[in-house]
């Protein structure tokens, strides 16, 4: 008894495996580029104050001592 319960337990954990994964589509080059994060702040449109970016300098340059 316990023996088949436990090939239940697989057999359904197997199946919403099978279907969770099933559904992914496969990346290609243009999905790729869509998702790519731009990090630049130019290109997302932002701006700093000398004040924030002299708070943020040393984290941006990573000194390392």
């Amino acid at each position: 008894m316990k023996t088949l319960y436990k090939k239940l337990i697989t057999a359904i954990a197997v199946a919403m495996l099978w279907l969770i994964t099933s559904k992914k589509q496969k990346a290609n080059n243009d999905t790729m580029a869509k998702m790519e994060f731009r990090t630049s702040t130019k290109k997302m449109g932002l701006r700093f104050t000398e004040k924030i970016r002299n708070q943020w300098r040393y984290r941006w340059l990573k000194i390392k001592r």
